[in-house]
């Protein structure tokens, strides 16, 4: 028997850029039978994606059946021509809300030379959105969860109006006045103002001529713990320039009062700006605590004002808003505007930055009455009137254990220009729960609220009031259900080209979820990146850390005895897919569009494997 290693390379657009752009090929041949006899090509195809990417867009209300469907999505940015779809494709497309992307294989993002790009969509029924991406790694997989907020169904916290008003050749005839609704989650209501002869103008400055008024506004309210996931870009702002324009280094965390989203059309013509300052009044939370203060917010007090930009991720401090008590008698926050974006009532704080910072160590430590505790929770750091103050968002006990963080100093460039910036690595202890911490925002009250994830934002642990800055340590007792019947699952997948007896071994995106837990309104997916068919690393949405978005690792994963689950991918702007109802036994996969194969038991150590092969157009 003779062996040949053979290096080609195929081109993107042919059936097998499915995963891969170069593949090794190793071929075995046999000198008794004729040259093309017993011919079996193992295509391998694993060092092929450079800084893969997901991006799953979706609807911030979890209890809403409508979902993002397929749509064109812009990249842009200083490096955004480096992006590409996972597997090479180069037109930008989410199908059924994920984006699998990549970078091309000239990129090499590094800490001091992070990649740096924006996606943005306006996906119809939903609000615009834009999140700025950074690579640092070339090996790292990485999952980004965008909530888009549904004008017809807004999610928890959050309000919305879509009104349409008469102008006249582009101008306002009379005083328009739109008012967001109040709501259970929402009882405050938010006011645009807008003169009349007020002139939309589009970006360029020029007026539009146009008839009529189209305005879609979302009024985002403080004290709502889900409400971290809806904010643009969450609530750290990686990129924030203060009010003189300099960009703050180590980013702002905030702490929100209340923020709009207003996006107007004037006719078809998208309205940039105004000939007029607009009054812009936002309701607040009753009995809102003000962070520079520590007391409650009271007339005549300032809170800083954001707006966002769109088109490249940036909040701006444009100065401030004053609190006063409007027609109905509530307390609110009032600015004039000039421009459209979302205009965000925020104090912050900088965990990297040093501002309104504490640097006395936190230890915050978590016990469950569970003895084999699992799941998926969201840990925040709150105000005493509830308000969101940091947060590590998808702590998996299972795999997280206790982590502590420790920051350093590292130097980037961006836009030409050298900035000094902050991480942090942690290091894990396997005998408890929760997180150490060096920086914590300054504040002389605080509470840690833990919330079920795989419970719809449950409730499951609180602690008393403290004092975060001289307390040293926190414990938080989390109260737990059962924990349901777990499978530790690891995949064996691979792909076939039945017509040219050719095996591919699959790397890229592939999504699990969990169609029974989505019908009990608990989360549902999981992300999962195949790395040569076998599992290399999956996530929810974060990583358990303080204020950041990125996979969480691991090398298998769980799946619930008597669930029904549905296996997807979506590579080269194809779907496969197959579902089936999880066993502890040994059964056959449903042979559907491409996906077969079966799952092997093994009771002594109550693990299964998912053997899985993907029939891929070679052609």
């Amino acid at each position: 028997m003779k062996y040949f290693l053979i290096t080609i390379k195929k081109s993107p657009r042919t059936a097998l850029s499915f995963f891969a752009l170069v593949s090794a090929l190793v071929i075995g041949t046999y000198a008794c039978k004729k040259p093309t006899e017993g011919i079996n090509i193992i295509v391998n195809t694993g060092t092929l994606s450079k800084s893969p990417v997901l991006i799953h867009f979706t609807n911030a209300n979890i209890t809403s059946t409508n979902q993002p469907g397929d749509f064109a999505v812009n990249v842009t940015g200083k490096d955004s021509a480096l992006v590409q779809m996972d597997g090479g494709g180069t037109k930008i497309t989410a199908s059924h809300g994920f984006l699998p992307l990549s970078l091309t294989r000239v990129a090499t993002p590094s800490k001091n030379t992070p990649i740096s790009f924006n996606v943005s969509a306006s996906v119809p029924g939903f609000t615009p959105v834009t999140q700025t991406i950074t690579l640092n790694s070339d090996t790292a997989k990485t999952v980004f969860e965008i909530k888009l907020i549904e004008y017809a169904n807004p999610a928890p916290g959050t309000t919305a109006l879509v009104s349409t008003s008469p102008l006249s050749a582009g101008a306002t005839t009379s005083v328009i006045n739109l008012t967001t609704p109040t709501t259970s989650s929402v009882p405050q209501s938010a006011t645009l103002s807008i003169p009349a002869g007020t002139q939309m103008l589009d970006a360029s400055g020029a007026v539009i001529n146009a008839g009529t008024l189209n305005a879609n506004i979302v009024q985002f309210t403080s004290g709502t713990p889900s409400i971290i996931n809806s904010f643009p870009g969450s609530m750290k702002a990686n990129l924030a320039l203060d009010k003189n324009g300099k960009l703050i280094q180590g980013g702002v965390n905030f702490v929100t009062g209340g923020m709009l989203a207003i996006n107007m059309t004037a006719g078809t013509s998208t309205v940039k700006s105004f000939s007029k300052p607009v009054s812009m009044s936002i309701e607040l939370q009753s009995g809102l605590i003000n962070f520079g203060t520590g007391k409650a917010v009271a007339v005549g007090d300032t809170i800083p004002l954001w707006s966002y930009n769109e088109s490249n991720g940036v909040w701006k401090n444009e100065g401030t808003a004053i609190a006063y008590i409007d027609a109905n008698n509530k307390l609110a926050a009032t600015a004039n505007i000039t421009h459209l974006s979302y205009w965000n009532l925020d104090w912050s704080w900088g965990y990297f930055g040093g501002y309104n910072t504490s640097y006395n160590p936190l230890s915050i430590n978590l016990t469950s009455n569970s003895t084999n505790w699992h799941g998926l929770y969201e840990v925040q750091l709150q105000s005493p009137d509830g308000n969101y103050l940091a947060g590590f968002h998808s702590y998996q006990p299972q795999y997280d254990y206790y982590q502590t963080y420790v920051r350093y100093t590292y130097y980037y460039y961006w836009y030409g220009f050298t900035y000094s910036w902050f991480d942090y690595y942690y290091y894990t202890q396997y005998n408890k729960y929760g997180f150490g911490l060096s920086q914590i925002p300054y504040t002389s009250q605080a509470k840690v609220v833990v919330y079920d994830l795989m419970q719809g934002y449950a409730k499951v642990g609180e602690s008393a009031v403290f004092n975060p800055i001289n307390a040293g340590s926190v414990t938080v007792n989390v109260t737990t259900p059962p924990p349901p019947d777990y499978v530790k699952v690891n995949f064996n997948l691979k792909g076939h080209c039945s017509s040219k007896d050719v095996n591919i071994g699959i790397s890229g995106w592939f999504f699990l979820y969990n169609y029974s837990a989505a019908l009990r309104g608990q989360w549902a997916y999981t992300y999962v990146y195949i790395y040569n068919g076998q599992i290399y690393n999956f996530g929810y949405n974060d990583n358990a850390q303080i204020s950041n978005s990125g996979g969480a690792l691991s090398g298998s994963i769980q799946m619930i005895n008597g669930d029904q689950y549905f296996i997807e991918t979506w590579n080269n702007y194809n779907w496969y897919y197959t579902s089936f109802v999880f066993s502890k036994s040994n059964f056959s996969l449903p042979s559907s569009n491409s996906i077969s194969g079966s799952v092997v038991y093994n009771s002594s150590t109550n693990t299964a494997t998912v053997n899985g092969t993907i029939s891929v157009n070679c052609n």
